[in-house]
């Protein structure tokens, strides 16, 4: 189960990123000698949620919720399969890439969406 500030997302979620996260960034330069040098830095603290696209994707009225919290730059209680943490919503990227499986000009609450969330543990 994966929720964000209460609301809880779909079972098709998946944290597409796990496996990167935690573990340290590093970077190989060659220099004119054509020695290498090995720069590590900070380990990957981003979050990648993705829904797919399917029809027990994310509702509409959850979609709003997590528009508004994203809008206001707030710390979010994250939880995933029981891992309890603290994050925000990252920008510089879109954090929220959410899109209606399907197009249409206006939208009722029956709607479905995917796409990705994007967070940063804090």
């Amino acid at each position: 189960m994966i929720s964000i500030a209460g609301v809880v997302l779909p079972e098709s979620a998946v944290w597409s990123n796990e496996n990167a996260y935690g573990q340290p960034v590093s970077s190989v330069l060659t220099d004119a000698d054509g020695y290498e040098h090995i720069y590590t830095s900070a380990s990957v603290s981003g979050v990648d949620i993705y829904i797919p696209n399917v029809k027990d994707g994310l509702t509409r009225q959850d979609a709003e919720t997590l528009m508004a919290i994203a809008q206001s730059a707030a710390r979010v209680a994250v939880m995933i399969n029981g891992m309890a943490m603290t994050a925000r919503f990252r920008y510089g990227e879109d954090p929220l890439d959410i899109k209606p499986i399907s197009a249409k000009q206006t939208y009722s609450a029956h709607d479905i969406y995917y796409g990705t969330i994007r967070l940063t543990e804090v």
